[in-house]
């Protein structure tokens, strides 16, 4: 049997397989409500949004969990059309809020440097790269350097077509198969990042 390799951008993974013309995503595809309703998903791993500031910023210093963040006190930056954005509306409705437009950055880095922002969000594996290159961060949640963060947590898999109840069961029992491994990979990853 040869397999031909079909590339698929990230906004058609879902539609080319609910169409059949491809079998599976095994790109990281963050499970929704409205992907789950076509698609049958193996979840492996998770994606969640750490908030970050300056260490030195008494502001953000004083916080001590995501929630003192949610007062009329914190300015709280987010990317105009981000995928956070709609979050951060919802999540810090009592904050003053600062939509900039994406100057292709992965997070509002300038506007908490240079003090417009006391803090923004950022996925937590992108974070931990940023902290190394820019000296003087923090973040919250703290602990494990923001690796554990439920904050907007999605689960992330794999996708395939609806319908495929043998082939959904095996995928699971693979993926619990090698979990523990898949766990200790990223963890790996995380930690040498730089």
């Amino acid at each position: 049997m040869k397999v031909e390799p079909v590339l698929v951008s990230h906004e058609t993974k879902v539609p080319v397989l609910a169409a059949n013309q491809v079998d599976i995503s095994i790109t990281p595809l963050a499970e929704t409500p409205e992907r789950k309703a076509v698609v049958d998903f193996v979840l492996y791993s998770n994606t969640s949004v750490c908030m970050f500031g300056k260490a030195d910023n008494p502001k953000f210093a004083k916080a001590k969990s995501v929630d003192d963040l949610n007062s009329p006190d914190y300015t709280i930056a987010y990317f105009i059309g981000g995928g956070e954005e709609g979050w951060v509306k919802q999540r810090f409705a009592k904050a003053k809020l600062l939509g900039v437009a994406n100057s292709g950055a992965t997070a509002p880095l300038e506007d908490v440097m240079a003090g417009r922002a006391d803090a923004a969000p950022i996925n937590r594996i992108p974070y931990v790269p940023m902290s190394h290159k820019v000296k003087g961060l923090a973040v919250l949640p703290a602990a494990n350097n923001c690796q554990g963060s439920l904050e907007k947590a999605q689960p992330v898999g794999m996708a395939i077509d609806k319908n495929q109840p043998a082939l959904l069961e095996w995928m699971i029992a693979v993926e619990k198969s090698v979990h523990p491994k898949l766990e200790a990979a990223e963890e790996a990853v995380v930690a040498n990042m730089k």
